[in-house]
C-alpha cells in the first residue's frame, strides 16, 4: 500500500508541474451508452455523440475520449445532424475561416468501440479531416459500413481534398480496424506526412488509397505495421498527378488473401515514389504492380493466422520477431517515425520477445504476440478499490512447473521509458524513480496461470478526469533460464 501512495504522490507532483502548459487544452468525454448531448463533455458529465463533441465543443488541441459502445444512428444518434436528423458525416478542422481544429480522437479499443453508420452514408465518405485539422491523431475504434455502396475512394476516412487549401498536414491513425468498407481511407488530394499504421484492414473491397491530385509536390505517406485480409481487390493504391512527387514508405506490413494487386500505383497518371520492403505477402494476385519492385527483405510466408477471420498471428508464425526494428536497409526515413515503436492494434506493447528466443523484436502486420493480458480495467472512483486480473492468455507459462510472479509497476516498460498520462502525452521517465505498486504469484486458476488483485485508489480530486498508465511485468524460471514478459498497457482512468 505505501508504495502505491508513493507512486501516486510522484504522479501527482508530476501532474502539477505540467498543468500549467496544459491548461489550454482539454479532456472531453463522450459515452454512447450513459452519456447526453445536454452534459457538459467532462468525466462527469460525457456527451452521447462523437458529432456534437466535434461540432459544439471540441477546440484546438483538445482529447476527446470515447468509452466502450456502438458508435450508430440507431444506438446513440452519431451521425445524424443534430438540427435537421439528417445524415452528418464526423467532420475535424470544420472551420474554413483558416482557425486550427487538431483533435485526439481517442476510442477505448478497436474492440470495444464500434462505429457503424448503418448505411446511411451515400457520399465519398462517413469521417473526414480537414487542412485546419492538421496534427490530428485517431485511435482506438473499429470502423465499419456494411451498406456502403461500392465505389473508388469511397471509404470511412477521406482526408484532404483536392480543392484549394484543403491540404491535410501530419495525420495520425493507429490502433483502428477497418472492415466491411469500400476503402478504409482515403488521402485524397495532397496530404502531408499521413502515417496510417498498427492498423487491421479486413473484409474489405480496398485496403487505402492513397492520392495527390492537386499538383502540391512533397506529399508523403508513411505505412507501417499494418494488415491487410481478405480483400478483394488491391490493398494500397497510389495515385500521383503527372506534374507533382509523391512519396510513399511501406514496411512492416502483412498482406493476406489479396484478390489483386497487394501494392500498385495507377500508371495512366503520374509516377510516385515508393519505397517498399520488409513487408510480406501471402495468397495475393500480385504482391506489386507494374513499376513496382520486391524489396530485398520482403517474405512470402503463410501467416499462421488463429483462423482464416482472425487477423492475429499463432506463436509459431514466421511473422512472429520478423519485422524490422530499424527502418529497412536504404529506406529515408525521418527522425520520429519509426522507431518509436508504440503499441499494437490491441493496444499492446511494441517489441516483445513473442517466439521466446530470447530476442526482443518486432512482429510484422498489426498484432505484436504476447502472453500476458489484463482484465478488469476502466473507469473507477477516487479511493475506491480497483480490482483487476492477470493472466496468461496463450498459455506458456501455465504450461511450467514454477507459478510465474508478476509485478505491477505504474509505467509501461523496464529501464528508461514512456509512458502516457492525459492529456500530457508521452512522458520520458527513469523507473528506478519509481516503486512498484504490488508483487504476488499466478497460480493455475482452470488450467491458466492467472492472479487476481485488488488495490486502494488515492483520493486526490485533481486526478479527476486523468489517465494513469499500469504494467505487469510477469517473469517464471525456466529450464533455460529466466523468461519474462510484459503486458499490454493498461490504464485507470479517474
Amino acid at each position: 500500500m505505501r508504495r502505491h501512495l508513493d507512486l501516486a504522490a510522484r504522479l501527482g507532483a508530476l501532474m502539477l508541474l505540467l498543468a500549467g502548459s496544459a491548461l489550454a487544452q482539454r479532456n472531453l468525454y463522450v459515452d454512447p451508452v450513459n452519456g447526453s448531448d445536454s452534459n457538459f463533455g467532462t468525466a462527469a458529465q460525457p456527451v452521447k455523440s462523437v458529432i456534437y463533441a466535434l461540432r459544439f465543443l471540441a477546440n484546438d488541441g483538445d482529447s476527446i475520449h470515447c468509452a466502450p459502445g456502438r458508435y450508430s444512428p440507431s444506438t446513440n444518434g452519431d451521425f445524424l445532424d443534430p438540427s435537421t436528423g439528417l445524415f452528418a458525416a464526423w467532420v475535424i478542422g470544420q472551420a474554413q475561416n483558416g482557425v486550427p481544429q487538431r483533435i485526439n480522437l481517442i476510442g477505448a479499443g478497436a474492440d470495444r468501440c464500434i462505429v457503424d453508420p448503418e448505411g446511411q452514408q451515400t457520399s465519398f465518405f462517413f469521417a473526414r479531416v480537414l487542412f485546419t485539422g492538421a496534427g490530428t491523431k485517431i485511435k482506438g475504434f473499429t470502423f465499419q459500413n456494411p451498406g456502403q455502396p461500392a465505389g473508388r475512394w469511397n471509404c470511412a476516412w477521406r482526408l484532404g481534398s483536392t480543392s484549394t487549401g484543403f491540404t491535410v498536414d501530419d495525420v495520425d491513425i493507429s490502433e483502428c480496424v477497418f472492415r466491411d468498407l469500400p476503402y478504409a481511407y482515403v488521402s485524397f488530394g495532397a496530404s502531408l506526412r499521413t502515417r496510417f499504421h498498427d492498423n487491421v484492414v479486413i473484409n474489405c473491397a480496398d485496403g487505402i488509397g492513397v492520392t495527390n491530385f492537386s499538383a502540391v509536390s512533397g506529399d508523403i505517406g508513411y505505412i507501417y505495421n499494418n494488415t491487410f485480409q481478405n480483400i478483394t481487390t488491391s490493398g494500397i493504391e497510389i495515385l500521383a498527378d503527372p506534374s507533382s512527387t509523391s512519396t510513399v514508405f511501406l514496411f512492416n506490413n502483412s498482406f493476406v488473401n489479396v484478390g489483386g494487386n497487394a501494392i500498385w500505383f495507377d500508371t495512366g497518371f503520374g509516377t510516385p515514389v515508393v519505397y517498399s520492403d520488409a513487408n510480406n505477402f501471402w495468397q495475393v494476385g500480385a504482391s506489386y504492380g507494374s513499376g513496382l519492385s520486391a524489396g530485398s527483405g520482403d517474405t512470402f510466408a503463410d501467416p499462421q493466422l488463429v483462423s482464416p477471420t482472425d487477423y492475429r498471428l499463432q506463436r509459431s508464425s514466421p511473422l512472429v520477431d520478423s519485422g524490422s526494428n530499424l527502418a529497412p536497409v536504404g529506406m529515408p526515413l525521418p527522425a520520429g517515425i519509426y522507431p518509436p515503436y508504440g503499441n499494437d492494434v490491441q493496444g499492446g506493447m511494441r517489441l516483445i520477445d513473442g517466439d521466446l528466443d530470447g530476442a526482443i523484436e518486432i512482429d510484422r502486420g498489426a498484432e505484436e504476440v504476447s502472453s500476458i493480458a489484463v482484465a478488469g480495467f476502466g473507469p473507477v472512483a477516487l479511493g475506491s478499490t480497483a480490482t483487476v486480473s492477470v493472466f496468461d492468455e496463450r498459455g506458456d507459462f501455465a504450461a511450467n512447473p514454477i507459478d510465474p510472479t508478476y509485478l505491477l509497476f505504474g509505467a509501461a516498460g523496464t529501464g528508461a521509458l514512456q509512458f502516457a498520462i492525459e492529456p500530457f502525452g508521452l512522458l520520458a521517465l527513469d523507473l528506478a524513480t519509481f516503486s512498484y505498486l504490488t508483487t504476488g504469484s499466478m497460480p493455475p486458476v482452470n488450467g491458466q496461470a492467472r492472479a487476481d488483485l485488488s488495490f486502494a485508489l488515492p483520493i486526490d480530486p485533481f486526478l479527476i478526469g486523468r489517465r494513469a498508465p499500469v504494467q505487469f511485468l510477469v517473469a517464471q524460471i525456466q529450464t533455460s533460464g529466466l523468461r519474462g514478459e510484459l503486458t499490454a498497457i493498461a490504464e485507470l482512468a479517474f
